[in-house]
């Protein structure tokens, strides 16, 4: 896995540290702005976690009314998106490493 984030907000993703942090505040004019945040960390025990945690991210924004957001703001919501699609392939980048290696 040689693959890096580009820049995104402040933070840097980079899959060859220890973790992959991803954080994002997305503000609206009608509505409180909200975090999005997820954790990928190089360990077995916690990719179920991170697996929840992209349903989660999954369900919430099949369920978001996104009319009253800005363009900047639907652009984040799908930077977002393809940021929680690389995490899933690199979930399952490491759930076939770790069948492998037993």
């Amino acid at each position: 896995m040689n693959t890096q984030f580009k820049k995104l907000d402040h933070d840097y993703y980079d899959l060859e540290n220890n973790y992959l942090s991803l954080s994002h505040t997305i503000h609206s004019n009608q509505k409180d702005g909200f975090l999005l945040t997820s954790i990928i960390v190089k360990n077995s025990d916690k990719i179920s976690n991170v697996r929840l945690q992209i349903d989660d991210w999954l369900e919430l924004r099949s369920a978001c009314n996104d009319l009253h957001l800005s363009s900047a703001e639907k652009m984040s919501l799908n930077q977002w998106n393809a940021i929680i699609k690389k995490q899933q392939e690199v979930l399952d980048h490491l759930h076939d490493l770790s069948r492998f290696c037993k």
